[in-house]
């Protein structure tokens, strides 16, 4: 009895095995992308600035059909960091993508850092890097458009608002932000910017 009990359980784990092992008819194959390889972003009028979902649909973008939650986001910021002249493209699609699929604040902050980077790159010529720079002006810009209120964390934990230092990233661009803003000063001589 116990014999045939364990013979039922190995050719039944047999079977299930085999059966998980199979792809299903349609599926898509996918071929790995070295992300240190990624052509730049030509970016379209919108890409990457909320509410817009182009990046879900520019066929470069590798991070498009991922599936990334909270615990990868930093392990990947700080990769692409690492290496500004190879990973920016990276940067910024994986930023621009993570606020398509769930836009706040830090994330279109994050996305703003990536477009500035791309503009400061070598080996971007003038055109490219005045776009880049109109698109992170556009990024920061939505921050105070649409998420004036958003919060993010210091390495401590401790909650900051991220209006200011998308404000402050709009001058420092050469922009000027848009909308009725008063600025305050703030504790350590920094500045907080509310709605006027």
């Amino acid at each position: 009895m116990l014999k045939s009990t364990f013979k039922a359980l190995l050719c039944a784990s047999l079977v299930i095995t085999t059966a998980c092992g199979k792809q299903s008819p349609g599926g898509d194959e996918r071929t790995p992308v070295a992300l240190s390889t990624l052509p730049l972003p030509t970016l379209d009028a919108s890409e990457g600035i909320y509410p817009s979902l182009a990046v879900l649909k520019d066929v470069h973008n590798p991070f498009k059909s991922a599936i990334a939650g909270d615990d990868i986001k930093w392990p990947v910021a700080g990769w692409a960091e690492a290496d500004p002249t190879t990973r920016t493209a990276a940067r910024f699609y994986f930023w621009a993508t993570y606020l398509a699929k769930g836009p706040d604040g830090s994330r279109q902050f994050q996305v703003g850092r990536a477009l500035a980077a791309l503009s400061t790159l070598e080996s971007v010529d003038e055109a490219a890097r005045a776009k880049y720079k109109v698109a992170a002006i556009a990024a920061y810009q939505a921050i105070l458009d649409y998420f004036p209120d958003s919060l993010d964390y210091d390495a401590q934990g401790n909650p900051y608002r991220v209006a200011p230092g998308a404000y402050i990233e709009i001058l420092n661009l050469g922009g000027k932000p848009q909308g009725n803003w008063i600025i305050l000063p703030g504790f350590g001589g920094g500045i907080t910017v509310v709605p006027g």
